[in-house]
């Protein structure tokens, strides 16, 4: 499998956890990794594509959500991770959660998972 992971990072959370990624996808196939400010990115070769940002009033940032938008995404499995420096549980998290749903709607999404623990670990790199 091909994929890219594209990210936005204001303080490095977002960057550590594309980079975590990044690093046990290798294993599943062939991944590059890129943070939007570098600039344009070939997805042509790419079949899946992990988007990832930081939470700003609720979704993503907004240069996360203008990249995600100018993506030709036809033909390609899209997922979506974001970081946030509130918990999950809190109705800012559950806000920002659902409204990665309503992003995905728009797309061919690889479906939902909900962890409350290490997203690293478990059963998150069984979609791959």
């Amino acid at each position: 499998m091909k994929g890219t992971i594209l990210y936005s990072s204001m303080t490095g959370n977002t960057a550590k956890l594309a980079e975590e990624l990044h690093k046990n996808l290798q294993a599943k196939g062939e991944w590059t990794l890129h943070n939007i400010k570098d600039g344009t990115i070939d997805l042509a070769s790419s079949e899946v594509v992990l988007f990832g940002g930081w939470a700003e009033g609720g979704s993503f940032n907004k240069a996360a959500l203008k990249c995600l938008e100018s993506l030709d995404l036809k033909g390609k499995k899209l997922g979506l991770f974001m970081t946030m420096g509130s918990r999950t549980a809190t109705e800012h998290g559950r806000m920002c959660a659902a409204n990665l749903g309503k992003i995905l709607e728009n797309y061919d999404g690889i479906g939902h998972l909900y962890l409350t623990a290490n997203p690293l670990q478990g059963q998150f790199y069984d979609l791959f």
